[in-house]
């Protein structure tokens, strides 16, 4: 049985937000105390694996954002369980140590080099394939409980994660569209309008086939606005249309161009720093991952493309809030010391016409992600805040212990 238990909120929480809640020592026996301490903490970490023929280098770098520590019983005491001590702690409003240890001072615009940053939002990503480089990033914050005992137990620690947030200052957005084209033709007989509306023969599909000059040929321009700002959990706007091309073309009439399927992809890319830890060479290790997140996948039937089409609430287009199924919680775009997190966009299309079927990929590689939540201000307090309050300053004096009697060690 764990004797140490952290009862506390795991989050979401926000910077300048108070954690509170208690710690218990369970089970029924005597413990020979030294000390019982609590940390808090929240923890950069990364590390780059270069893949090579002859040997596998790696790269590791961490620092710690903040480090409090407070000490809840200072013994030597024996200790009857169970037992529970309230604390508090408050998340700090800006980084204490935003500089990695032993980090080259070159600065980077993938990075950001101010000695003045924001608290980040906790974030896990992990990368790698046959052919790149293994990549592992993390900003964790948590809380740690440590147990000091003069007794064959040593030490215990238990430990308790916490999610932290961050908010948007904007409460709506502009999504920022731009404009995404891609001209294509399609050459077939099937263009004609007789063959609009019933089946080829063979000796006809044999012709269509093979594209002669005297086949009829018909250019169009298809034409997206894509958002380049999103926020996690909300809609992302998407439209599309087609235009045709009457000068390129030498169709007596315009051929319908129907929607066949819409995929739309985040792209997220973790760009990622540390120290090379040569002793006869100290330099910076720059690396990048990536992965592909899908967000909607929609297919079409029959849909014929027009000149404008609202595409969002077609395909209920909303920006997911985890990366997969089970997978961690999306972080917004971010940049610290070590970490850069960013993201794009990629819009596939596909479309069909006289029988052909043509397809392209839009992309917008600096797509801005903006946090889910909304505040004004940058100290709020999260609305499942702990149920437990404790004064920080009450930890200045040591709460009563009915069965608590010094050691005689």
């Amino acid at each position: 049985m764990q004797e140490l238990c952290i009862d506390a909120h795991e989050g979401p929480y926000t910077a300048g937000s108070t954690v509170s809640g208690t710690l218990s020592l369970h089970g029924n026996g005597i413990y020979n105390v030294q000390k019982i301490r609590m940390s808090f903490s929240g923890r950069c970490r990364v590390q780059i694996a270069e893949r090579g023929f002859s040997q596998h280098v790696v790269h590791q770098s961490g620092l710690y954002l903040f480090d409090e520590e407070k000490v809840l019983l200072s013994g030597p005491y024996t200790l009857q369980a169970p037992h529970a001590w309230p604390f508090s702690f408050k998340f700090p409003d800006l980084c204490d140590n935003p500089g990695i240890k032993g980090l080259p001072k070159k600065s980077s615009p993938l990075f950001s080099d101010e000695e003045s940053q924001e608290l980040p939002p906790t974030f896990d990503f992990t990368s790698g394939g046959a052919m790149a480089n293994d990549i592992e990033a993390s900003i964790r914050y948590e809380l740690k409980a440590s147990l000091d005992t003069c007794s064959h137990l040593g030490k215990v620690d238990f430990t308790k994660p916490l999610t932290l947030v961050t908010c948007r200052v904007t409460e709506v957005p502009d999504p920022k569209p731009v404009f995404h084209s891609w001209p294509f033709s399609v050459q077939s007989l099937f263009l004609l309008p007789a063959y609009e509306h019933r089946e080829p023969t063979f000796v006809e599909r044999m012709k269509a086939s093979i594209q002669t000059r005297k086949a009829p040929k018909a250019q169009y321009e298809l034409s997206v606005f894509v958002p380049t700002v999103g926020v996690i959990g909300q809609v992302l706007p998407l439209t599309i249309g087609i235009n045709y091309d009457e000068d390129h073309s030498t169709t007596s009439t315009t051929p319908p161009v129907f929607l066949i399927k819409v995929a739309v992809h985040l792209i997220s890319t973790a760009y990622v720093r540390c120290s090379s830890g040569s002793a006869w060479k100290s330099e910076d290790v720059i690396d990048d991952g990536a992965l592909e997140i899908p967000i909607r996948s929609f297919a079409f039937q029959n849909m014929q493309l027009t000149e404008s089409m609202d595409l969002a609430p077609l395909m209920d287009l909303r920006l997911p809030a985890r990366g997969s199924l089970f997978g961690p919680t999306l972080a917004p775009t971010f940049k610290t010391t070590s970490i850069h997190c960013k993201y794009g966009l990629k819009v596939q299309v596909h479309v069909e016409c006289g029988r052909q079927k043509r397809s392209h990929d839009f992309r917008v590689p600096g797509f801005l992600l903006l946090a889910k939540d909304f505040s004004s201000h940058t100290n709020i307090q999260p609305a499942n805040e702990a149920v437990s309050k404790f004064d920080s300053n009450e930890t200045k004096a040591l709460p009563s212990y009915e069965r608590a009697t010094l050691s005689k060690d």
